[in-house]
């Protein structure tokens, strides 16, 4: 097992950032990895070994949690509005893809815009709504007379 040389977390064979702290495993000018073979000591902590896990662990996201936001941009396009529902929606399935590659500042900006088209959708979903709203009130005022 390997450990990140940053944090001391365990780290996923192939990983080219830490899962807890976010720091690269890959020594730029020689592009050799950075790892410990063992977990570092822990300042004023006892030595006492960590039970082996029976499953391994996986994580899919090199460098802490980054959301997709496909829920909403799901819900957004369903209940609210289309076109900019579809736009989050693609956005946010490229996340988990820039994710397994790598590259987080891609991940980070496509999870910027899925949430941003996502509430575009929404609040124009309530914004049609609202006009649809006051038109109704305005129709049934007007037949009334």
């Amino acid at each position: 097992m390997a450990y990140c040389n940053q944090c001391g977390e365990k780290i996923q064979k192939g990983a080219t950032f830490c899962d807890h702290c976010g720091a690269s495993l890959v020594d730029e000018e020689s592009e050799n990895p950075r790892l410990y073979g063992q977990p570092p000591p822990l300042p004023n902590a006892e030595s006492s070994p960590e039970p082996a896990p029976s499953e391994p662990e996986e994580k899919s996201y090199p460098a802490g949690h980054v959301p997709n936001h496909l829920v909403k941009a799901i819900i957004a396009t369903l209940c609210c509005c289309m076109p900019a529902g579809v736009a989050g929606i693609v956005y946010a399935a490229q996340v988990d893809g820039h994710l397994r590659s790598g590259d987080l500042a891609a991940a980070q900006e496509s999870s910027k815009k899925a949430d941003f088209w996502s509430n575009l959708a929404i609040a124009g979903g309530f914004i049609v709504g609202i006009f649809y709203f006051l038109a109704a009130l305005a129709d049934q005022g007007a037949g009334g007379f």
